[in-house]
């Protein structure tokens, strides 16, 4: 089963605040499997592209929003779409969230 692949990410949601920037707060510690995407996937939210470069497939209860940022081993991503949110094919099981590396 794809579960026997995870392994431990940490979830950060965005903060932005009129006079300190922009900071990242912790949503916890969640599990999931990152794999790359083959060369040169794309994504558009409707103003402008952003390049697709992984996909996360995590537990339907992980928290995913456009611009929560993920790490795990030491790399950091920028969620981007989750296709299916309530489970692939209507199972209950897991999602997957386009990722992009974050910058």
């Amino acid at each position: 089963m794809i579960t026997d692949f995870y392994k431990l990410l940490d979830i950060y949601e965005r903060q932005d605040a009129a006079f300190a920037g922009v900071g990242y707060v912790s949503l916890g510690t969640y599990r999931g499997f990152i794999q790359p995407t083959g060369g040169g996937e794309g994504f558009k939210n409707g103003k402008g592209g952003e390049s697709a470069t992984h996909r996360l497939y995590t537990h339907v209860t992980t928290p995913c929003r456009y611009g929560y940022k993920v790490t795990q081993g030491g790399q950091s991503y920028v969620m981007l779409y989750a296709i299916q949110p309530d489970g692939i094919s209507g199972t209950g099981h897991h999602k997957e969230v386009i990722l992009g590396i974050f910058e």
